[in-house]
Formats: C-alpha cells, structure tokens, sequence
C-alpha cells in the first residue's frame, strides 16, 4: 500500500490550500480575519498590507506581488537584488546574486588548525595553501604566496613554482624546467652500507634503495617484494589480476582488451550526431534502463519523473509516461535498480531517499535518518548497494536503507555528484566546492584524486561512467 507520510514546505500550512492528500495540512488552523486594509489571496486566504509587494509570494496565486514592479520570489527561495536563487545556495561560499548579497550575514564555523581559510570562508586543507593548485573557489589561497610551500611528499621547482612527487627526484629524468631535481642535495654517499638487494640511487637523505618495474621495497628498506598492482586504481579499467612482478588486465563480457594495454573498447556502433530526446521545464536527475529500453528523467518544477523509449515509435507526447509520486515530493537525482525494476529518487525537499515500483503501484520510504543533504544517487543492484553523496560525506547502505555507513567524511565540503563502477566495484564523486573528482573502492579505502583544481574542473555538478 501506498506510504502517505512526507513533508510539505512549512509556509504551505495553513494556507487554505489542500495539499496533503487527507487535507491534514489544513486541520486546527486558525485563519486571520480579513481586514478592509488586508489582500485577499485567491484560495480566500487574508494577509496583512506588509506582505503586500514584499518581494515574497504568500498567495498560492501570487496576487500579492502583482503589479509591484520588483523582483519576487517564492517563500523558499532566496531573493536578491534582481533574481531569485536556492536558499541552500545563501552561504554556500559562491556569489550567486552577483553582488554578493547572499553571502552577507552568514554564521560560518571557524576552521581548525590545520586548514586555511579562504577569502569566502571556505575552509580548505592547510596543505593546499600556496601549493601552485586553485583550490578556494575565489583562488585566494594561492594570492600573495612569496613561495609555494609543497606538502612532505613533494618537491617544490624553485623556477616555475610547482611541485613534482618526491619519488621523481634524482631519478636522472629531467622534471624540473632548471634540472633542480637532479642536482639538487642529491647524493648517494650511504650507498654502499645500504645493502640494496637490486639498486641504490642517489636521493635527498644521501642514497635510496629502488627495485625492478611490478617490486617495490620492503619494511626492512633494502629487499624488493611483489608490488600488487592490482590494489591501487588506474592500471586497469576493469578486472585487475596480479602476477608475480607484475599484473594482468582482463574485461568482462561485451569489452576487448585493445593492444594489451588497459584501453578498453566496446564493440563498433554507429555514431549518430547528438539529438534532442524530449523538452523539459526543469529536468534533473537522469537514468536508463537499458532492458526495458526506458530513458527517465525527473522534473523539478513539475514535481514528475517521466520515462520515455528512446528506440520507440510514436510522437514524443504519445510515448512519455509520468511516474505517480506523493503531492509534496520533490524529484532531484533519481536511479534505475535495472534488477528489481525500481526507481530510486532523491527527495529534494524532505531530504530522503524514496523507491518506486516501475511496474506496480507501491511506494517507500528506504532513507530518511542519520541523511542531511542528499545531492545525488548510485545503484549497484548486483551487490544490493545504494551510494549517496551526502553534502559533506559520501554513504553507502544497502539498498533497503540498513546498514548505512559513511565511507567518505574528511575533505569533502559539497559532492555533487556520484557514478558507480560496478565492474571494479569503485565508486567516484565530484565536490562543487572544492573542484576536484576523486574515487574510493565499495569499503571505502584506495582513496585517490582523479583531477583536481578550478581551471581544469570548475564547480563540477554531476558525473556518469562511460566505458574506461
């Protein structure tokens, strides 16, 4: 049976307008008696003359602000000198008025020791201050740096202000543009009491043992063990085996292998020129399923998710379907359980995760507690994982909602977006704050930076996967 409990937005209450199913919304509510001076609102409902041309709607029908020459907003929203924007977009450390306005009077928390804070009070990493990266939105903490201070694990080159990884130093290739990675307190003179079992380098701290391509050096320093390839991410796309010094790149089924490299490529199909699939007022989240062949799609000013075949026949309006949802919720991202024939969407405004049957009527509720902010979802139906990126942290749960577990909490301010590997069982998201895409494995370990910084990924929103 169908689950009746969601939210409504507050101002909703009492409004003389229905929008509860059982009209509950409207129950107990004591009603201002209209005043010869008051505006009567369309569904009858009275407001004082203060809330006439105040720059917010409290009519349903905004009679209110008619004719007042101004900009007017909705209750939720946030309204600026000449737009209207998100209220989650006041304080969010971006100038989305244009004048700033909307980041006037904000309450932020203080940063800890071992961050920066920027010029927008973001807080960021103390160790991205003055590193050569952009990483504060507004670029302040890379303003007035003197000279770039690299974390422990880099060098800095002097000439061009950049840092290279430490393990490039004195490896007889040239990194930095003046060459000061090779001359540069390298020495090798602890060489010959070191012991090294295959080579000792030249390094900063006067000799270092190396091993062989697929070794690495063991705890004693000296020895060379099997490096497994396998455990860190980008040596394969897909299936990863590793051999004794070295590792084997495999494909699952549909995928070759192109010139034993970790290139991946799908069978040739032919390229058509990008098309417009249907128009829509507000369109948000977006999946397919490719059994059914069903693109859907959710609708935020409409408050729908619609599903449309995209190999089917017909007029575009004869073939698209609206998904039945409760009056009050409203659809962002959304995601096809291609397994269970589900659909996942994000409540945007009760701040919950709700399932639908694709083919019965049914309805849940599978995430509501211990979730702030959902942004965006993923689904692996084959383990029965759901992965949602929560503001501030990245989740995972199983896709009924128990056993919710936070797998990413430190530096992460504002993720966006999350895609699913489910072949290297990987899991990547972007942060719109901090400008960077980055990936864990399902338990949340092997934590690595795809890319990073405001010139090459400005306030990324959402990402997919596609092939390698």
């Amino acid at each position: 049976m169908w689950n009746h409990t969601y939210c409504i937005p507050t101002h909703q209450h009492c409004d003389k307008v229905d929008d509860c199913i059982d009209k509950s919304d409207e129950e107990g509510c004591y009603y201002r008696t209209c005043l010869e001076e008051d505006h009567k609102c369309g569904s009858g409902l009275c407001i004082p003359p203060t809330k006439k041309c105040d720059g917010y709607f409290d009519c349903r029908d905004e009679s209110d602000e008619s004719g007042c020459n101004m900009t007017s907003c909705a209750k939720d929203k946030f309204r600026c000198n000449n737009k209207c924007i998100e209220k989650s977009h006041k304080c969010d450390h971006r100038n989305d008025c244009g004048d700033n306005s909307d980041e006037q009077e904000c309450n932020f928390p203080a940063c800890h020791e071992d961050q920066f804070r920027c010029a927008n009070a973001l807080c960021i990493p103390r160790r991205w201050h003055c590193d050569g990266h952009k990483d504060c939105p507004d670029g302040s903490d890379e303003d007035n740096c003197t000279a770039i201070a690299c974390p422990d694990s880099k060098f800095l080159c002097p000439k061009e202000q950049r840092c290279i990884e430490k393990s490039k130093l004195c490896n007889n290739e040239r990194d930095c543009d003046d060459g000061s990675d090779e001359t540069t307190a390298c020495l090798a003179v602890l060489c010959p009491s070191l012991g090294c079992e295959y080579v000792c380098r030249a390094s900063l701290v006067g000799g270092q043992c190396y091993c062989p391509p697929g070794k690495q050096v063991s705890n004693d320093t000296r020895t060379c063990i099997d490096k497994n390839e396998c455990e860190e991410w980008g040596h394969c796309d897909q299936h990863c085996v590793n051999t004794d010094g070295s590792y084997k790149c495999m494909c699952t089924v549909g995928f070759m292998l192109q010139d034993n490299t970790r290139v991946l490529k799908m069978p040739d199909i032919a390229g058509k020129e990008p098309e417009v699939v249907v128009n829509a007022t507000a369109a948000s989240g977006l999946d397919y399923h490719y059994k059914k062949d069903l693109l859907y799609w959710s609708d935020t000013e409409t408050r729908k998710v619609y599903s449309q075949k995209l190999r089917g026949t017909g007029t575009p309006s004869e073939t698209i379907i609206a998904l039945t949802l409760p009056g009050s919720l409203t659809p962002g991202a959304l995601a096809v359980d291609w397994v269970g024939d589900k659909i996942y969407v994000v409540d945007i405004l009760g701040q919950k995760i709700d399932v639908f049957e694709i083919l019965a009527p049914y309805h849940a509720i599978v995430l509501s507690s211990n979730i702030t902010e959902p942004q965006d979802i993923g689904l692996d139906p084959t383990k029965g994982l759901m992965f949602v990126a929560d503001t501030d942290r990245i989740i995972r749960a199983n896709m009924d909602g128990t056993n919710l577990k936070a797998l990413v909490k430190d530096v992460i301010y504002k993720a966006s977006g999350i895609a699913v590997d489910i072949i290297s069982q990987r899991i990547f998201w972007c942060d719109s704050l901090l400008d960077y895409i980055e990936t864990v494995t399902y338990d949340g370990t092997g934590r690595t930076a795809i890319v990073r910084g405001s010139t090459v990924v400005p306030a990324p929103n959402r990402l997919t996967m596609f092939e390698s």
